[in-house]
């Protein structure tokens, strides 16, 4: 019995100094450290996760990352992803209304005069146009178009128009206004580029302007120079809207590093440094290049590469303006290896390497400021565990419109404090976990004889 005592204590005591490795880490322990401006006066706190956080973490889903204080201690902290659309977008077309002015050179946009008429509930049912007592009227061109967005009540996040294709070609700038009342207006696209060309084959077209979730009653649309006019006219506007764009913020945008080329020829490898990549851009080292692309990922050497995008990427030159294409949406996956592929069968993109830019939804960050600063954000940490409370379990009913409400803190530049803390451990190091199993076996032996 005495015997079996000791083999007892024996065993809890091998179990203890294997528990006292899952305390918590220190300092010290993590690769990385970026230190935290805040106020000494608020108690909670909101930040934005940079991209070095995603390339210096040692996991994917940022659990190592830690916050402590000026005393060593973590404090309680919440990462936050702002939350998606929960429907599907919606489009409607919207009632819009051509307006005109005349081609003078004495003519001006403060010398043309709207009229509008509308009904009680503030639809519109016209839009008139008169010259200034100035101008000469010789040839009355299409200036514009005003759209009843009146009936709209959930937030605008883009505007497409629609027009019979061109065969010379059309590419042109527009401005978008909005207005609750017809008499005041507010710029929310500054020159937005619509496209519509042949060029190798393909018909580039672009007619839809990106917005910020506005809810507004009315838009108008001009060309951007301010006195340019429209030469076809679009014959329809539809609007997309979704059910909480207030809640999505914009995308940020970083250039991948290292862009070299392939072993094959028109094949381009970069590394985007972990981060979810949503969207992205290229950019061509030459003008007038127009090549179709596909665009793929894998987590590392033994993994297969997987397709994210296919499309026809370019950069035109047409009258003195550059077109280039737009951005084009991703999975948001977080493989680091990144491989283009253009097709060498149109031309490739000649000499030169391309220009990559991922766009990607940072994660929100929320902590206690517990304990006295300077608080320091750590994280890159093979033995950190899976750490981080919900953003309601940190902030008791949290809801995503009290986020900005509350007091920011920014981070300073990462340091690389601890080399190699990030790197996986050795697989056959971990001599306590293989001894204390080597107790456990030779007690169960003992115990049983």
């Amino acid at each position: 019995m005495k015997k079996a005592l000791i083999l007892m204590l024996t065993l809890l005591a091998a179990a203890q100094s294997v528990a006292n490795d899952n305390k918590p880490p220190t300092l010290h322990r993590f690769e990385w450290h970026q230190p935290i401006i805040a106020s000494d006066k608020q108690a909670t706190f909101r930040f934005e996760v940079p991209a070095s956080v995603y390339g210096g973490a040692s996991r994917k889903d940022l659990g190592d990352v830690r916050i402590f204080n000026a005393s060593g201690e973590i404090v309680p902290h919440a990462l936050w992803q702002y939350a998606p659309t929960e429907k599907a977008p919606q489009t409607e077309k919207l009632q819009h209304f051509p307006y005109y002015k005349s081609q003078s050179r004495k003519s001006r946009d403060e010398n043309l005069s709207v009229s509008v008429i509308k009904r009680p509930d503030g639809t519109l049912v016209a839009v008139q146009t008169a010259p200034g007592k100035e101008t000469q009227v010789q040839e009355q061109k299409l200036a514009g178009y005003v759209l009843d967005a009146s009936a709209i009540k959930q937030p605008i996040v883009a505007l497409e128009a629609q027009w019979e294709p061109q065969k010379n070609g059309a590419v042109f700038h527009v401005v978008v206004e909005t207005s609750d009342d017809l008499q005041s207006w507010r710029t929310v696209a500054g020159a937005a580029q619509l496209v519509d060309m042949n060029h190798g084959g393909h018909r580039l077209l672009r007619n839809r302007i990106e917005l910020t979730g506005l809810v507004k009653k009315y838009l108008r649309v001009s060309k951007a120079n301010g006195t340019g006019t429209f030469d076809f006219n679009i014959t329809s506007f539809t609007v997309e809207t979704a059910a909480q764009a207030g809640t999505q913020q914009p995308q940020k945008w970083v250039e991948a590093i290292q862009v070299r080329a392939g072993d094959k020829p028109g094949e381009f490898l970069f590394d985007s440094q972990d981060i979810p990549a949503l969207s992205i851009r290229l950019g061509f080292p030459h003008e007038n290049t127009l090549a179709p692309v596909k665009v793929f990922h894998r987590a590392d050497d033994k993994a297969a590469w997987q397709q994210a995008a296919s499309f026809v990427a370019y950069r035109l030159k047409h009258e003195y303006q550059n077109i280039v294409s737009p951005d084009v949406k991703l999975d948001g996956s977080q493989d680091r290896q990144w491989r283009i592929v253009f097709d060498q069968a149109s031309g490739g993109i000649g000499q030169g390497v391309p220009k990559v830019t991922l766009g990607w939804m940072p994660q929100q960050g929320i902590f206690i400021a517990r304990g006295a600063g300077p608080f320091v954000l750590a994280y890159g940490s093979r033995e950190a565990p899976q750490n981080g409370y919900s953003a309601a379990t940190l902030v008791p009913g949290f809801k995503p419109e009290m986020f900005m409400q509350l007091p920011v803190a920014t981070l300073e530049q990462p340091v690389h404090a601890n080399p190699g803390m990030g790197s996986p451990a050795p697989k056959d190091t971990n001599w306590r976990i293989i001894s204390l199993w080597a107790i456990l076996i030779v007690g169960v032996l003992a115990l049983g004889f």
